[in-house]
């Protein structure tokens, strides 16, 4: 595959609609693994982006609750890549 690797459970684009809860959950060994030349690796559990000029006032933030977290990671092959 091309590009970068990101959010090895879950990855979300916020939006004004969006109400995102996480509760009693549990993330173990997750992984984001990036291996050609360039490209990078970030949010071994999570990856939280956006495409352009974001407003953050309207956003309603992301409830982590009561969940474990063990054994995740990014990695890359190469030095130059980027974490």
């Amino acid at each position: 595959q091309t590009g970068n690797a990101q959010g090895g459970a879950i990855r979300v684009w916020p939006n004004k609609g969006l109400d995102l809860s996480i509760v009693q959950s549990t993330f173990f060994q997750n992984k984001v693994y990036a291996y050609k030349d360039g490209i990078g690796a970030i949010g071994s559990v999570f990856f939280v982006g956006y495409g352009g000029p974001f407003d953050y006032s309207n956003i309603i933030p992301i409830k982590i609750e009561a969940s474990i977290f063990k054994n995740n990671r990014s990695e890359v092959l190469n030095d130059n890549m980027w974490m």
